[in-house]
């Protein structure tokens, strides 16, 4: 696949994106940004069965309003695109101005500053930001981090993806999830050490570096860099799969209890540790009341249990016998939190990842 082709695919899929934003929003947008990995340079791309080109991450788009759009807009604009473009899934939030130059220092907002595009508009918009210190990023990232790429173990796999070979797409999104996974040990070893960068390349090669002892982390970070950047359908067989499940599980839940521990200040060996945590912990009271209107408050609530019911879970994931059952009717129990209605009893380990994965999916 030529590099040529890989822009040229690109630049058509922007020209698609600007164009249908502004048929529908015109007079409201100031700029439009596009961060994420295709904002960065560092966008995957990949050859289908009729050997075109296609790409693979989903495009996360900012767009610059002078007043707040409404959402049904923005949910007109969501569905033309995903009509017209050919990936999974098309992330659009929307700032004014005065919001931008406000936005506090999170790794998100790191990366939109220092590794995004603007694809239409102001292109000195970006400017607006403020500039942040990337020493000062706080360990509370690492909690981010944590609950979102949960995701990956969960949610990569078909219900009987464990039981056979998976081809084609299946096995390319669980392999791209695998890499997520790893990739995100890799911005918490950096968050520590103060030297995070937006780049995913750049990051990588900074961890490897500084962690050149631990072979096994070296060893996965280079594979996740490779396979982030350029997916692929290579099918594995069901004992390797297993293998790599194991052994990227292993690495990314040790590295975050260790993150986790310096973060909350006590020990964290697993989800009750984290339960605990977060019941003295100022910046979830802070949330609660920031939430403090009922409908909202109650869906932060929810989406917190969620949250911590697919943590339950990955800790099942390494458990065995009675041990194993009790961490698993945690998990049930905080389903039946989220929702009484969910019937969730004779669902079995295998069953309730997939459940609580669409849980988190539309929490």
């Amino acid at each position: 696949m030529k590099e040529s082709d890989k822009i040229d695919k690109l630049d058509n899929e922007i020209d698609i994106i600007t164009s249908e934003i502004l048929k529908i929003a015109n007079n409201q947008i100031i700029a439009i940004i596009l961060y994420g990995s295709y904002g960065r340079g560092e966008g995957a791309f990949f050859l289908d069965k009729k050997n075109n080109i296609r790409t693979y991450n989903d495009f996360d788009l900012v767009l610059v309003v002078n007043k707040t759009i409404d959402d049904s807009i923005i949910n007109k604009i969501s569905i033309s695109l995903n009509d017209k473009l050919d990936v999974k899934w098309i992330d659009i939030s929307q700032k004014t101005k005065k919001k931008l130059q406000k936005l506090k220092l999170t790794i998100f907002n790191f990366d939109l500053k220092n590794g995004s595009r603007v694809i239409y508009g102001d292109t000195e918009i970006l400017n607006n930001l403020p500039s942040y210190d990337v020493t000062k990023l706080p360990l509370k990232e690492a909690e981010t981090l944590y609950f979102t790429r949960i995701w990956a173990f969960l949610g990569s796999l078909p219900i009987d993806g464990f039981e056979r070979e998976l081809i084609g797409e299946e096995i390319r999104f669980y392999r791209n999830q695998m890499a997520k996974a790893v990739l995100a040990v890799v911005d918490i070893l950096l968050l520590q050490k103060k030297c995070y960068d937006s780049s995913y390349r750049k990051r990588t090669q900074k961890a490897i570096g500084l962690f050149s002892d631990n072979t096994n982390f070296v060893k996965w970070a280079t594979w996740a860099i490779d396979e982030k950047c350029n997916p692929k359908d290579k099918t594995i067989s069901v004992d390797d799969l297993k293998k790599m499940y194991t052994e990227i599980g292993i690495l990314f839940f040790i590295e975050m209890r260790i993150v986790l521990s310096k973060y909350y200040n006590r020990r964290i060996n697993g989800t009750a540790d984290i339960e605990k945590a977060l019941m003295f912990s100022s910046s979830e009271w802070l949330n609660l009341l920031k939430n403090i209107v009922k409908t909202r408050r109650l869906r932060y609530v929810q989406q917190t249990k969620v949250k911590k019911a697919q943590s339950y879970l990955m800790d099942a994931f390494f458990k065995e016998g009675i041990e194993r059952e009790n961490t698993i009717n945690k998990s049930r129990d905080l389903i039946k939190g989220f929702d009484s209605s969910i019937n969730c009893n004779g669902l079995n380990w295998n069953e309730l990842r997939l459940l609580v994965s669409q849980l988190r999916m539309d929490a």
